[in-house]
């Protein structure tokens, strides 16, 4: 009896983590991916694809048995997950949107990509390139604007003796935050040409600082590319920036100022990748 007991609440786990309910089915293919349901349901279908994979190293009969409608659920997640995404991404690109709205939305479903991650990576990537790509050139066009009206105000309005008060303290208050707009700005203005080498300077730093080794070993391939894309690249990326400032500046001072920025960040991140890659695990590369 105690045998018995102990088979069955084993084998009644097994049978409960191999079957697919009708709830997994009908909600991953009818309910649209924005509902409650299909996130809920998501979680039940990644679990039951990760046991039966498991199970299947192990030989399990019963795993031919319900192979093919997880996999075909995974398909539609997949579709849906991918096109609910692009559609939030691609709303961000609207003139006049709240782009925070539709990033709340998929911060709130950020399981989504983990799932996209788990099973389709090349989906993942394609989301991931699309969402940067996007977002690069949002953020571009808000701190242009930004940064032209500043400039404006720069030099349509000449204060007088009333304004004087104090206002050398105002001075270096707005000069600083002046400064740190520019900064950002510049990070988006690079990010389109040098973004790949920027993402790995700061990944890598991370890791570096909490010593996680093995994290560090993963970005080992990234590096021949990386280092023949700049050699290849760099000249025409700092000519294709410099048109761009001085299209959109016209005041040369200003446009002056902020191309000595994004030289002066990109010379940075340079270095900071030269430091990089003198490490373990990059310095034995022969491209360096």
């Amino acid at each position: 009896l105690k045998n018995k007991q102990s088979v069955r609440s084993e084998l009644s786990q097994f049978v409960d983590d191999m079957i697919v309910a009708e709830a997994v089915i009908s909600h991953i293919v009818d309910t649209p991916a924005s509902e409650k349901e299909f996130l809920e349901q998501l979680y039940i279908l990644d679990h039951k694809i990760s046991f039966v994979k498991e199970q299947s190293f192990r030989e399990a009969k019963s795993c031919s048995d319900v192979m093919e409608i997880l996999n075909n659920l995974k398909i539609k997640a997949i579709t849906k997950i991918r096109e609910y995404i692009l559609k939030k991404i691609h709303s961000c690109r609207k003139a006049m949107t709240n782009y925070q709205i539709p990033q709340n939305a998929l911060l709130k479903n950020k399981f989504f990509y983990q799932f996209l991650m788990s099973h389709d990576r090349e989906v993942a990537r394609e989301i991931q390139t699309e969402y940067l790509d996007t977002m690069s050139k949002v953020y571009f066009s808000y701190f242009k604007e930004y940064l032209h009206r500043l400039s404006k105000l720069q030099y349509e309005e000449v204060p007088d003796k009333d304004d004087l008060m104090g206002i050398e303290d105002t001075g270096k208050n707005i000069k600083q935050q002046l400064n740190k707009r520019i900064q950002d700005f510049v990070e988006e203005l690079l990010y389109p040409h040098f973004g790949g080498m920027m993402a790995f300077v700061k990944d890598c730093e991370a890791y570096i600082e909490k010593s996680d080794s093995e994290a560090l070993k993963r970005e080992e391939n990234k590096v021949t590319n990386l280092i023949k894309s700049f050699n290849i690249g760099w000249r025409k990326a700092l000519e294709e920036i410099s048109r761009e400032v001085m299209n959109c500046f016209t005041n040369f001072k200003n446009g002056n100022n902020i191309q000595q920025s994004a030289l002066t960040q990109i010379i940075q991140y340079y270095h900071r990748f030269q430091k990089i890659v003198s490490q373990n695990p990059f310095k034995n590369n022969p491209v360096r």
